[in-house]
């Protein structure tokens, strides 16, 4: 071993240690820069996500005004529509006076129905539920208008 050069295997050490640490520190700094972008993105399509839900309260808003005031005279194009509505709005007036018959039933033989949650039960909020639900389907496939495909 006499061609062995300490000094010069010490040099190259320290030489690769440092090629170690100035990599290193590359990869720190290029992961926190990623994880910036990654951070501003995902505020990004939360906010997009937000705006999208009020735009599509927003068209619900409009359309419940709009029924309200041309029902019985839209136009034929939405006739079925209409017609769905109104046979929804029976169905739910039903119901109701159903949970009243079964309320008064009840209390006729001294049952107390009323120790459960309270769940109120009228047209107004139902209407609001069943937008709810109909809604996002709605939304994506019919007012996409914002020019932007649905990021997934």
């Amino acid at each position: 071993m006499a061609g062995f050069d300490f000094n010069e295997f010490k040099k190259k050490a320290a030489e690769t240690a440092g090629n170690i640490a100035d990599k290193s520190a590359e990869v720190a700094r290029l992961v926190a820069e990623k994880a910036e972008f990654l951070a501003r993105k995902a505020k990004l399509k939360a906010d997009i996500a937000g705006e999208r839900g009020s735009l599509r309260r927003k068209y619900q808003e409009l359309g419940k005004l709009y029924y309200n005031k041309y029902k019985g005279s839209l136009d034929p194009d939405f006739a079925q529509t209409e017609t769905e509505i109104e046979m929804s709005l029976e169905k739910i007036a039903s119901k109701q006076e159903e949970l009243e018959n079964l309320k008064a039933e009840a209390e006729a033989a001294h049952i107390d129905i009323d120790d459960e949650p309270d769940i109120q039960v009228d047209i107004e909020e139902e209407e609001q539920d069943a937008d709810d639900e109909c809604a996002p389907q709605q939304d994506a496939e019919e007012h996409s208008d914002d020019g932007k495909e649905d990021d997934k």
